[in-house]
C-alpha cells in the first residue's frame, strides 16, 4: 500500500474525506453480528471489533479535545507512550455495550465536522498559523481521522472475510 502524502486540505474537503472514509470504514462490519463484534481475537489478537471501534472514535475525541488547547495555548500533552494510552483506552472500555459503542461511533461524525468546521484553512494548513511544534495541523488531523481508518482498515478486512467465508 502506498502511503498518501497530503500537503493541503481544504476544511471541506477534510470533512468530506472523513465522511467518505469513514463510512466506508463502518461499512465492514455492518453485517457482523454482535458475537462476532466482540469476540476475541478480532481484527488483531487483544482487540475486537468493537474494542477497535472504542479506539477509533476515541482518538478522534482525543484529536478534538488536544487540538482545542493546542488552539487555546493550553496544551500540556503528557509522557504516556501510545502503546500505553491504547492499553488504557481498552481497559476503561473493556465493559461497554456494543451498542453504547456504535452510538458513540455514529455520532462522532458531527462532532468531528463541527470541530473541523470551526478551523479555518489557515489553521489547518499552515504550520505557523497554530503552534503545534512546527507542524501542520493537518497531520494531526488526518491522522486521527481517515488516515487512522486506514492503519486499521487491512486487519478489519481480513477479519470480516474470515468471519463471512466461515459462514
Amino acid at each position: 500500500m502506498v502511503k498518501e502524502e497530503i500537503t493541503y486540505m481544504s476544511g471541506r474537503d477534510l470533512i468530506a474525506r472523513t465522511k467518505i472514509d469513514r463510512a466506508e470504514f463502518a461499512n465492514l462490519w455492518s453485517g457482523l453480528s454482535e458475537a462476532q463484534m466482540t469476540q476475541h481475537p478480532g481484527p488483531q489478537e487483544d482487540w475486537s471489533v468493537k474494542d477497535l471501534i472504542v479506539h477509533i472514535t476515541w482518538w478522534e475525541n482525543y484529536m478534538i479535545n488536544r487540538i482545542g488547547k493546542i488552539i487555546a495555548g493550553t496544551d500540556s500533552p503528557g509522557n504516556r507512550s501510545l502503546d500505553e494510552m491504547n492499553a488504557q483506552i481498552l481497559e476503561e472500555n473493556k465493559d461497554r455495550a456494543l451498542e453504547d459503542v456504535l452510538a458513540e461511533f455514529t455520532l462522532n461524525v458531527e462532532r468531528l465536522e463541527a470541530f473541523i468546521t470551526g478551523l479555518t484553512d489557515e489553521q489547518i494548513n499552515n504550520a505557523d498559523a497554530v503552534d503545534y511544534g512546527g507542524k501542520q495541523l493537518l497531520k494531526f488531523l488526518i491522522s486521527d481521522t481517515f488516515g487512522h481508518y486506514g492503519v486499521h482498515r487491512p486487519d478489519l478486512e481480513t477479519y470480516v472475510q474470515k468471519i463471512t467465508n466461515n459462514t
